[in-house]
This record gives structure tokens, sequence and C-alpha cells, in this order.
């Protein structure tokens, strides 16, 4: 790195006329970053309430008074809740305020890092970005790269940003803070299962004032022994990311993976759920939205999973690869793997069972490809041409059969 981009880094003053990066980038070693005595003070104070989150249960020998004198007052009572001024609530995305954490699932290449880094241009500009918000000022934006690098953020961002005016440029610029490949003064990468990491990231970030702090992923963000166990989830992932959202008064937008279509997960009915391990992941967000992937047309579809008050309609998105932006193709149905298989004769064209298979390996076992096959024969919407082959029934097959039909019943 040269002298100049080294220096604009570090001052957080990066011209998107130069040769850097086209926002801010956040790339200092973490250790020297606490050698400062002002920082280190802020650090610890921070570090401090951190480790609270993660402290050991009573330890033997304490008594029951002790270990009860610190919570001698929990709540309150109605009219001291009336009391309480309260700041009032502020949505920064679609169902997610100040303080709060949401999920974002998706499974593996199904764009939820191009749909985020969108969405935080559009925020970071004020421009309207559908369903997550017409955004019409524009807000401040931390983005956590825990699996990119440097050199494809940059490419990425660009062309995203290629149409968009110097001033939108500008503006951009001064409300996103990039953090990717980010390291210590050992050498190790950033996690935010490390409390000084994370204290020193929360300081950072305070400095910064972000609206919105998006972390990608949690599994490269955090490290634990088992994502399938709901206290380690709770004790190690979202109670820390809801620590850090009332922290650095931001909301917080995390992305997980969806279950594989032949795990449980993937095939939950409940669609909170679909992100893979633990149900506390879910239990603990408060807007969670899944990206679908549609294997038959190269769309997507965004649904809304759970949120505090009305969904938005579930929307079908398309990648413009030239832009690198997701488009809306409009509403989507519930998509279904029997639909799936159906979809995929749209064209008319003859499929052998061999070829219906291996375009829905990964979607479907052999054994429900097969069975909806005969199920789709018996429904009449396919039929079979010789053994082992199938084709859609046509429009005129169908006007025909229906014919034969009423003339019988006469």
């Amino acid at each position: 790195m040269d002298t100049q981009t080294a220096l604009a880094i570090e001052s957080h003053d990066v011209d998107l006329t130069k040769k850097t990066s086209p926002a801010r980038i956040f790339q200092p070693a973490l250790e020297p970053a606490l050698e400062p005595e002002t920082n280190k003070s802020n650090a610890a104070s921070i570090l401090t309430s951190l480790e609270l989150l993660a402290s050991e249960p009573i330890q033997a020998g304490e008594t029951e008074n002790e270990s009860k004198s610190e919570f001698e007052k929990i709540g309150f009572t109605y009219g001291e809740l009336i009391k309480l001024e309260l700041p009032p609530r502020e949505e920064i995305i679609f169902g997610l305020g100040r303080g709060e954490v949401g999920m974002f699932n998706a499974v593996n290449n199904a764009g939820k890092t191009t749909v985020l880094r969108n969405l935080m241009i559009s925020l970071g500009i004020g421009k309207p970005f559908s369903p997550f918000g017409n955004f019409s000022l524009p807000k401040r934006v931390a983005f956590l790269d825990f699996e990119d690098t440097l050199s494809f953020l940059r490419k990425d961002l660009s062309v995203m940003l290629r149409n968009f005016s110097d001033l939108e440029k500008s503006r951009f610029n001064d409300n996103a803070l990039l953090i990717c490949e980010y390291a210590d003064g050992q050498g190790e990468d950033l996690s935010l299962s490390r409390l000084e990491h994370l204290a020193v990231l929360t300081e950072n970030l305070i400095k910064f004032a972000p609206d919105l702090v998006i972390v990608d992923t949690i599994s490269s963000a955090f490290q634990i022994r088992d994502e399938n166990n709901n206290a380690e989830v709770r004790r190690f992932i979202m109670r820390p990311l809801k620590q850090l959202a009332k922290d650095v008064n931001a909301a917080v937008f995390a992305t997980h993976h969806i279950g594989k279509p032949k795990g449980e997960e993937g095939q939950t009915k409940e669609a909170s759920f679909r992100g893979r391990g633990a149900s506390s992941f879910a239990d603990m967000a408060r807007l969670v939205l899944n990206l679908e992937k549609n294997s038959i047309d190269q769309t997507v579809n965004l649904v809304c999973a759970k949120v505090k008050g009305a969904r938005f309609t579930d929307l079908k998105l398309k990648l413009n690869q030239e832009t690198r932006w997701f488009e809306s193709q409009g509403e989507c149905r519930e998509i279904t793997n029997y639909s799936l298989l159906i979809e995929m004769f749209d064209d008319g064209k003859e499929y052998s069972t061999k070829e219906i298979v291996e375009e829905l390996d990964g979607v479907m076992s052999v054994r429900n490809t097969k069975s909806y096959l005969n199920k789709a024969v018996e429904n009449g919407e396919l039929k079979k041409v010789r053994h082992g082959i199938y084709q859609k029934i046509s429009e005129w097959e169908d006007a025909k059969d229906f014919e034969s039909a009423e003339m019988q019943s006469l």
C-alpha cells in the first residue's frame, strides 16, 4: 500500500477521485489502536462490559444473598413504565430499528452479499431500494465483510457505482465504512468472538456513528464449538450482537447460511427457522429475511420470514450482471419442489428421468424427483412420451381432453 493511501485510510478521508477505495476503509492493526492512553481507557471500558456478557454462572461458595444483591430491583410497575422517558423507535431499514438485530439467511451463491452492498450504497446515498426502504435522506453504514478481499470488494463497488454522479459517489464515500481483511498486530484475523477485538471494533464504530451495521457472515465473524447449541448461540453470538447494536446505537443486520436442501434446516416448514443451526438465531432476531434461489430461471426470492408488524410481499429478484444490481421481477409465488419440476418443462421439450434428476440435484432427492414425476402424470400436467421420457401437456391437448370428457358425459 502506498503512503498516500495509508494516510487516507488512517484519517478516514478517502477521495473518490484518487486511486483509493470508493469508500472509507478501516484497516489499521488492532494492537496499535490500543497504544494511546485515551484509546486504552475507552477500549478497556468497553472490554469490561463485554466480559460481563461472557461471565460464568455463580461460582461455588457464593451465597444466594450475594448473587441476588445485584438484582434487588427487576422490572417496572405499569405506573413506573408510563413515567419512563424512552426515545422514540427509529426504523433504519424495513422492520429494523436502532439497537435491534436482524438476520438475513441465504444459500451459498444466492447473492446475499450483493444485495447487502446494493443496500449499503442506496442507504449511504439516499436512494430508494425496495423493499428495504424508500430512503430519501442518506444514512451511515458500516459493512463488516469477513469473507471477501479488499481487491474484489473495491472492484465490485466500482461497478455498482459506475452509473452514479460524482455527488452521489462523494456522498457514499462520506457515509460508508468498510471493514475487510482486518488483522491485529499479531496477524490474527478480526474475530467477534475475541473480546479485545470486539472492544476495539465497538470503539471505532462509536466514533464513526453508523445507522446500520452489516455483518457478513456470522459463521466467519464468530467461532463457536456448536452452532446447533441454543445456549452457545444465545451467549456467544446473539447477545454480543445485541450489545453491539446498543453500544453503537445502530441497527445490526447479520447474514447467515440456510441449511443444505437435503438437510433438516433447508426443508423446515417455518420460514423464520431456515437459517442453519440453532433456533436462537431466529428467536432473538427482530427481523428475519430469507434469500431463496430459483435454480430454474436464475432468479431469487426475497422472503420476509419474521417481522414485528406488517410484512412486505415476497419479491422475485434478478441480478443485472452488467450493473451488479438486483432488479425486481415483481411479486413471487410460493416455490415448491413440485412446481420447480413442472417449470422445467415450460419450454415444451422432452426430458428423460436422468436429465431431470441431474437438473434438480441438490434441490430434491432422486426418490422425490421420481415421485413428483409420477404425481405430475397423474395430475395431467405431464405426459409420458415413452419409457423414462416426459413432456408437458400442451394447452391444445388439455382442451381436447376436456372436450372428449364432455362428450362422454353426454
